[in-house]
């Protein structure tokens, strides 16, 4: 008894002490939120193929170019300077005009000995100084001499988080990439974000608004009915398709376009909702927002707005598909033959939901709620009670409404995904493929799923188009990551399940998690998973493998035994003394300070990742 009663006051400290610190564990999402934004911006871009080689160095020259791209002078430059800048930059090179603009600007100095070396790679406090500069930091702020007062703003700005790169080191562009999107979010001289300085919106956790940032640089939308160049004028060089980079050949009808001209870019998206309308709010007189199969859209054009108003014609009621653009707001609607549309997905729970039913009426009715292979959850009324969670639907959408049915016409996959290939099938970024787990399901690709081994009953669904690819697969729970991870700080398991429950408590991250259960999981004080039920309550804890952490890179972890596992998104890294966890992040440790020990639900070769780092001071 007493030391149960201990073990709950060491978790009331160590969540007394969470609170005080940083959630953050390893930085934004490169692919899915930094390299989007540095594209848009023209900072970043890759070839004609797409690839945005971010293993190559960057040199002085390149990088000057990409800040005051990311700056209020991005204008500045572009134009190849007349007269030479420094003796080594020649007139007319291609970086001659950028080059000139930060010189004029006080960016930057040169050498004593006059020169600028253009082709050098650069350095991290070359960059630094480079982009604390721009941000208005000058004078006082660098009053400790260089390099000192740089890296002390790096950090203290926050300016290093996701940042592998020591003082010295030469940066690659997967360096300069993020370093120049923390800079975006940091605080600037003035002390507002520097985003916000330079004009960009930010979102709900105050960094720059990439939506938003697409809509004010860039034209459009467009619709994509032919070929993109009849679409947006021009043939263009970079392209992106749902924040991940693409080539033209890989943009498809029905996709909605923006572009830029300058940089002969363009950024496309797929995404639609199709379904019954079942309320336009908040109101047909100005309307904002349209909720469609249970799912609620913002409208993001004004012929969309028309469309749902009192002069359109799109009612409650009507079978309409939204096609989304940037910020996922609806931008086109299409309506009779042109909504049809068919979602695959597996039914997450069956209950009732209420809809509009005019004239400031609601109907509440028997409806059904799925995970379709999109990554979306869709909502629809449907009367018999022959669904149950699990079961896999095939929706159809037509001009008499939406259709519900067991899903027959699915195949039976399985194996160990090699090359991009599943049974012999063909896994893509056209495939439409989730992983669920209780109501919660995640996106997954190839990449993710490349050396996972499938087997037939891990796949709720599977269609391929008879040609060897797969269009729509529907995974249970595959790669674990629709888990929550955390430390479990009290672990209680009953000794007699029939008298007295077995109780936990886990931090995930800030949050505290408690748990009762009439069960044993065989966990321990120390990391584990927690998996969901529909509802959202706890189904059971799920104990994780450990090993020492003998190699700690920016993307894995190489263990004892010699195999690397990479690090999960959103890890977690707890610093564990005398008994009590403390949250820290990957930042904080290293392997000549601590004693790392990665806790990981499978190895990297079956697909897993670690999930939780424990940090132990040497």
């Amino acid at each position: 008894m007493i030391k149960r009663k201990l073990a709950w006051v060491l978790a009331l400290c160590t969540l007394l002490t969470t609170l005080c610190l940083p959630v953050s564990a390893a930085g934004a999402d490169l692919e899915g939120e930094i390299l989007p934004v540095l594209a848009v911006m023209g900072v970043m871009n890759g070839d004609e193929a797409g690839n945005l080689d971010l293993n190559r160095s960057v040199t002085r020259a390149e990088f000057v170019k990409m800040a005051i791209a990311a700056s209020a002078h991005k204008n500045r430059g572009k134009a190849p300077s007349a007269i030479s800048p420094y003796p080594d930059v020649r007139a007319g090179a291609w970086h001659s005009g950028y080059i000139t603009a930060a010189r004029d600007l006080g960016l930057i100095t040169g050498y004593l000995d006059g020169t600028f070396r253009p082709d050098n790679t650069v350095t991290l406090e070359e960059a630094l100084s480079i982009l604390l500069k721009i941000m208005g930091y000058g004078g006082t702020d660098f009053a400790a001499g260089w390099p000192t007062a740089y890296m002390t703003l790096y950090h203290s700005l926050g300016m290093d988080e996701g940042m592998t790169a020591l003082q010295g080191d030469r940066l690659t562009r997967r360096d300069c990439a993020i370093l120049v999107y923390n800079a975006l979010n940091a605080r600037a001289k003035t002390g507002t974000v520097y985003a916000q300085q330079l004009g960009y919106a930010l979102d709900s956790t105050g960094k720059i608004n990439y939506a938003s940032l697409v809509r004010s640089l860039t034209e459009g939308p467009v619709l994509l009915e032919s070929t993109v160049e009849a679409a947006v004028g021009f043939t263009p060089v970079t392209v992106n398709r749902d924040r991940t980079a693409a080539s033209a050949a890989q943009l498809q009808y029905g996709d909605v376009l923006y572009y830029n001209k300058d940089i002969r870019a363009v950024w496309a998206y797929s995404t639609k909702v199709s379904g019954i309308v079942q309320a336009i709010s908040p109101s047909t007189m100005a309307p904002s927002a349209v909720t469609v199969s249970g799912m609620t859209v913002g409208l993001g054009s004004s012929s969309v707005i028309y469309a749902f108003s009192d002069l359109g014609t799109v009612q409650t009621g009507d079978a309409v598909t939204l096609l989304l653009g940037a910020g996922e707001q609806a931008v086109f609607v299409l309506t009779g033959e042109a909504a049809s549309e068919t979602v695959y997905g597996v039914v997450t729970s069956v209950g009732t939901s209420a809809q509009s039913g005019g004239l400031g009426t609601v109907i509440t009715q028997q409806s059904v709620t799925i995970a379709a292979s999109d990554g979306r959850s869709y909502s629809y009324p449907y009367s018999k009670d022959d669904l149950k969670a699990g079961t896999a639907v095939k929706v159809t959408l037509d001009r008499d409404g939406v259709s519900i049915r067991k899903a027959r016409d699915g195949e039976s996959l399985s194996g160990k995904i090699r090359g991009g290939k599943l049974d012999g099938c063909i896994i893509d970024g056209d495939t439409k493929a989730i992983d669920v787990l209780g109501g919660r399901m995640v996106k997954v690709d190839a990449a993710r799923l490349e050396g996972v081994s499938i087997k037939s009953r891990d796949v709720l669904f599977a269609k391929t188009d008879g040609e060897g690819h797969i269009e729509h697969l529907i995974l249970d729970n595959v790669t674990g990551d629709n888990r929550d991870y955390g430390v479990a700080t009290v672990a209680f398991e009953s000794p007699d399940i029939m008298y007295v429950p077995s109780s936990y408590v886990i931090m995930v991250g800030t949050a505290v998690k408690t748990h009762s259960a009439n069960a044993t999981y065989g966990l321990e004080v120390g990391p584990c998973g927690i998996e969901y039920k529909a509802d959202g309550a706890i189904s059971r804890l799920v104990d994780l493998k450990e090993q020492p952490i003998t190699h700690l890179g920016a993307f894995e972890a190489e263990l004892k035994d010699g195999k690397e596992v990479p690090l999960a998104a959103g890890i977690q890294v707890w610093l564990e003394e005398d008994g009590s966890y403390y949250l820290s992040s990957l930042q904080q440790v290293s392997l000549d300070t601590h004693k790392l020990t990665a806790h990981y639900d499978r190895l990297g070769e079956d697909g897993g990742r670690v999930r939780v780092i424990i940090a132990e001071e040497k």
